[in-house]
């Protein structure tokens, strides 16, 4: 498997580090887990909280001006308006299908 020259490795670990936070905590929330079974595992889960999912809102705001940059370079910015109005529908969508 080759890796894509245009790929910043930090970025997809940094992003990687906040899904297993946020899953990390949404697990801890969802089974109601009040006495963890070490003692680093509270505090780490309490630092973590809230943390998680800004970092990778984050992330994606400067993977999206990212590719914007990129975009705009190849195709203009009338091609990337409607590439994100469709997958921001597509995602709206799942959302009210998932709630």
């Amino acid at each position: 498997m080759t890796a894509d020259a245009n790929r910043i490795e930090g970025f997809d670990l940094a992003r990687a580090l906040a899904i297993m936070g946020m899953v990390l905590v949404n697990f801890a929330a969802m089974m109601e887990i009040d006495v963890y079974p070490t003692r680093w595992l509270g505090p780490a889960v309490d630092f973590i909280y809230g943390r998680a999912a800004t970092v990778f809102v984050m992330l994606a705001g400067v993977s999206l001006s990212l590719m914007a940059d990129q975009w705009t370079d190849r195709n203009g910015s009338l091609g990337l308006n409607r590439y994100l109005m469709r997958r921001c529908v597509l995602l709206l969508i799942t959302g009210v299908v998932l709630s």
